[in-house]
């Protein structure tokens, strides 16, 4: 993996994280398309 992929991975694992603790935050419940759109298919 080289370095740029590997940032592209780190920045995309951390929008993921920023969403996952949104959705947790306000205890909402996302569905499995919005699932695979948003948490799956960025990494």
């Amino acid at each position: 993996m080289s370095t740029t992929e590997r940032q592209q991975l780190h920045d995309a694992l951390g929008k993921v994280r920023k969403t996952i603790h949104r959705c947790r935050d306000r205890k909402e419940s996302i569905g499995e398309e919005n699932t695979k759109a948003v948490l799956i298919d960025p990494i």
